[in-house]
C-alpha cells in the first residue's frame, strides 16, 4: 500500500478501560510538509479500512469496540484523528487481493488514489504549486494535475524548463519514495501536468521508475 512505508516512525496500540482501542502513529513528516498534508487524511482511512478487512478487527468492530486511531508529526503536531466503529463507512479498497501480491488494476488504484485526493487541493509553500487531483490512467500510471502560479507560467510553458524541472524530479528523494510506496500496487510512471491558473496546459513531465533506479 502507499501508505506501508510512508513514513511511519513508531505506533502504538492500548487499550483503554472502557474496552475500546487507541492507536498512535507518529510519522517522519514536520507538520509544514506538503506530504503531510497530503497523508493526514490518507493515513486514518487506509488503517480504518484495514481494520475492516481484517478478520479480528471484523469481529471487535461487531462487538462495539471503538478504535481511536491519532496520526502526529514528527514535531508531535496532531495532524489527524478519527474514530473508527461498526458504524464507519467501509471502503471500496481490496486490500486483502493486495496483501496477496496481487496488482490492483487502474480502477483499483483509483479507488486507493481517492483516499489521498481528500486532502487536495494542497500548495506547495515554497513554490505556491497547487496539486488539484491525483488519478490513475488505464496504464497504472500516477498523473499528478497541478495549478502553476501565473508568474511562473510562461517559463514553465517553455521546453528548456520542462528539461530542468525533470532531470530535479529524478534525482528529488519524494519521487524516489513515490515509486518506493508504490511498487507493491503497480505503478508503472508519474506524470505531473501543469497548468496555468485559467487551466491552460503548460507541460507535461513524465517520470518513469527506471529513471530514478
Amino acid at each position: 500500500m502507499m501508505v506501508r512505508s510512508a513514513g511511519f516512525k513508531s505506533t502504538k496500540a492500548t487499550s483503554t478501560p472502557t474496552g475500546d482501542v487507541d492507536i498512535e502513529i507518529k510519522t517522519t513528516y514536520a507538520d509544514t510538509d506538503v506530504e503531510a498534508e497530503l497523508m493526514k487524511n490518507a493515513i486514518p482511512d487506509i488503517i480504518g479500512q484495514a481494520i475492516q478487512a481484517e478478520p479480528s478487527g471484523k469481529e471487535l468492530l461487531a462487538e462495539g469496540v471503538k478504535f481511536n486511531l491519532k496520526v502526529y508529526s514528527a514535531n508531535d503536531v496532531m495532524m489527524s484523528a478519527q474514530t473508527i466503529d461498526k458504524n464507519t463507512k467501509k471502503g471500496n479498497i481490496d486490500l486483502e487481493a493486495i496483501a496477496k501480491g496481487d496488482k490492483p488494476d487502474s480502477s483499483q488504484l483509483n479507488e486507493i488514489l481517492k483516499v489521498f485526493s481528500k486532502s487536495l487541493p494542497i500548495v506547495d509553500k515554497a513554490s505556491g504549486v497547487k496539486i488539484v487531483a491525483i488519478k490513475a490512467d488505464a496504464e497504472n500510471n500516477i498523473i499528478y494535475s497541478a495549478e502553476v502560479p501565473d508568474q511562473y507560467a510562461d517559463a514553465l510553458a517553455t521546453d528548456a524548463a520542462t528539461q530542468v524541472m525533470k532531470d530535479e524530479m529524478m534525482r528529488s528523494p519524494d519521487v524516489r519514495q513515490i515509486f518506493a510506496q508504490t511498487s507493491a500496487i503497480g505503478v508503472n510512471n508519474i506524470k505531473y501536468v501543469y497548468s496555468d491558473s485559467k487551466g491552460k496546459k503548460l507541460n507535461e513531465i513524465t517520470i518513469k521508475r527506471s529513471d530514478v533506479k
